[in-house]
């Protein structure tokens, strides 16, 4: 009875417990990643904003709307990664001065921690992600070209 309770537990946990460790696993990839990615936004936002200073009054308002939501996710990725280089700084580089068990146990507490940081980053990235992919999901929709591409009008009909 036991048995099937514990071999019921780990059919259960043990694909969780995969994409736990994927997710961890990936996170240094997926920093670099996000980070690339907050260079190329942040070119594009600052040519928009010299093009939209350009051409003030002739900006739409989904021109405005689309670059209110890329600049967010922009400031949400400066987050991301500020927290991120906060995680690496907070970690012990030297290994523990008290021997023995004290030393494991300190060495388990940290090793949790950084866990706990890596998932909560992994998390916000995988977030930011899915916005960034509903940003280009609704221009897409709406056969929304921002006029910054353009150089003229943008065509944002809707197709509802």
């Amino acid at each position: 009875m036991a048995e099937m309770a514990v071999s019921f537990a780990i059919d259960k946990l043990l694909p969780l417990l995969i994409e736990e460790v994927n997710l961890l696993k990936g996170v240094h990839k997926e920093f670099a990643d996000i980070k690339d990615e907050l260079v190329s936004i942040q070119a594009f936002l600052k040519d928009a904003d010299r093009r939209a200073a350009a051409q003030a009054p002739n900006i739409s308002e989904m021109d405005k709307i689309w670059v209110k939501q890329v600049r967010e996710v922009a400031f949400r990725i400066e987050d991301v990664v500020d927290e991120y280089m906060l995680s690496l700084e907070q970690q012990p580089q030297d290994q523990p001065d008290n021997p023995g068990c004290a030393a494991l146990i300190q060495m388990i507490t940290q090793l949790f921690k950084t866990l706990k940081q890596r998932h909560q980053i992994a998390s916000e990235i995988q977030e930011i992600k899915s916005l960034m992919c509903g940003i280009k999901k609704r221009s897409e929709s709406y056969n929304f070209k921002p006029s910054f591409e353009q150089g003229s009008s943008s065509s944002n009909e809707g197709q509802l």
